[in-house]
């Protein structure tokens, strides 16, 4: 079997086993390979869909998968992280609950 210090998400993948070992040497040898994201590769080869990932990392971290839409969200939140902060770090806020902020991280 491939060396699971790969990559965090392929390792995450197999222990939770959503992919047997035959799949996990395919995707641990295309990415040696290209350097492609295992994100990608596992929806190149139809293992798993975005959808089925982003569930297995926000489960895995204890979070939610959250769609933004255009406009969803209210500029009074919007201003609460600078653009310039919002920008660096890939995040954005979303909503507001009293003290508590939510963002929202790019993984991708």
């Amino acid at each position: 079997m491939a060396d699971d210090s790969l990559n965090p998400l392929l390792a995450l993948i197999k222990s939770q086993s959503l992919i047997d070992d035959l799949q996990y040497e395919e995707v641990a040898g295309e990415f040696k390979r290209t350097g492609k994201p295992i994100f990608q590769i596992l929806q190149d080869f139809g293992i798993m869909d975005k959808d089925t990932i982003l569930q297995v990392i926000a489960d895995h971290l204890g979070t939610q998968v959250v769609t933004i839409r255009e406009n969803s969200i209210p500029p009074e939140v919007l201003k609460i992280i600078p653009a310039k902060t919002a920008k660096m770090y890939q995040c954005l806020p979303v909503s507001v609950s009293g003290d508590t902020v939510q963002i929202a991280l790019a993984i991708l």
